[in-house]
């Protein structure tokens, strides 16, 4: 490199780092003000040293660094792409995992599992064995009686039925009663709101609950058939009793997603899975409430007023963009268009 180049470059660099440090210099501005001060002097009067105090106002230039001012925050808007559409958002209507990622966003969760464990959310605490809310019964089972057996089925009892007694054995069944343990669960739900403005009821769970046991609603009935009574025992609580002999080791998630029963109870559980109150524009109790769904194109939500966590959620709106072709979803989200893209 010629001298006369390396020169040019040189003054390049302390050009370029002279606009640098001055961007990050902070602005001043230069003020005048007046400025009080006492001032002792000693000075020499009719041959006598004596001191003087005096008050004297001056009037001086400063300069002061300016802060900046902050500009205000934009809207906080999450965009969410996903290769598939959601063919319905009615939690019994539809196991595509499309659906269930928005849903997540309209229904609240009442456990969630961020960890090797459950965390409470919509309910107020997980029951459990130790603290109570949770126990296991023993009950006398007679012919005729519903049970879940020695083979984990359901069945009901009568000559032969081969049953798991309180004491751990197998017995046949000869007409003796016999005693089986029966696990009874109690929830308490958090202060939950629907997003028109409805509180969530226990009554709002039971509802649920029904509408999954019908045999019009095509999602799994294994719980379902396994429980000998889920009903309301207050505003905000319910209870769960299984079936003697059902040893559910995940008694403690059995409260049922509460469904808007003052919205949907004069549906019949076959309507609710085509209706648009239902599949299409579901009213729910979680974070985010639907503002438009645009076939084909996207859903954009925005924050449910009257969800029951105060602050929350973070969020101004969320969109779920559907964008089928892998090659443009993950185009978008290089480019910034998308935040997140969802695994279908």
């Amino acid at each position: 490199m010629s001298l006369q180049k390396r020169w040019a470059l040189i003054a390049l660099l302390v050009a370029l780092g002279a606009v640098v440090l001055a961007a990050c210099t902070p602005a001043t501005e230069t003020v005048t003000v007046e400025v009080t001060r006492v001032v002792t002097e000693t000075v020499v009067e009719e041959g006598e040293t004596v001191e003087v105090t005096r008050i004297v106002t001056e009037t001086v230039v400063e300069t002061v660094a300016v802060e900046p001012e902050a500009e205000p925050a934009g809207p906080k808007d999450l965009i969410v792409c996903m290769a598939q559409e959601p063919d319905s958002l009615y939690p019994y209507g539809t196991s595509m995992l499309a659906a269930q990622a928005v849903q997540h966003a309209i229904f609240e969760n009442n456990t969630t599992t961020l960890s090797y464990a459950y965390q409470a959310r919509g309910i107020e605490k997980v029951p459990s064995l130790n603290d109570g809310d949770a126990v296991v019964n023993e009950v006398e089972v007679n012919a005729g009686d519903t049970v879940v057996d020695a083979a984990g089925n359901v069945a009901v009892v009568e000559e032969g039925t081969v049953l798991i007694n309180s004491a751990g054995e197998e017995v046949a069944f000869d007409g003796t009663p016999v005693m089986m343990e029966q696990i009874v669960v109690d929830f308490t739900m958090k202060p939950r709101v629907w997003s028109d403005g409805t509180p969530v009821t226990a009554n709002d769970s039971v509802y649920s609950f029904n509408v999954l046991g019908d045999p019009d609603t095509p999602a799994s009935k294994f719980t379902v058939e396994r429980t000998t009574s889920y009903e309301a025992t207050g505003d905000l609580t319910t209870r769960w009793t299984g079936v003697p002999g059902f040893k559910d080791s995940t008694f403690f998630i059995n409260f049922w997603q509460p469904l808007p029963e003052h919205l949907w109870s004069g549906l019949s559980a076959a309507e609710m899975l085509e209706a648009e109150a239902t599949s299409r524009l579901p009213v729910g109790d979680g974070p985010f409430a639907i503002a438009e769904w645009v076939a084909g194109d996207s859903i954009r939500m925005v924050p449910n007023e009257f969800y029951y966590v105060e602050d929350q959620p973070y969020l101004d709106s969320l969109t779920y963009k559907f964008i089928p072709d892998t090659n443009q979803l993950i185009a978008q989200l290089l480019s910034g268009a998308c935040d997140i893209g969802t695994q279908d």
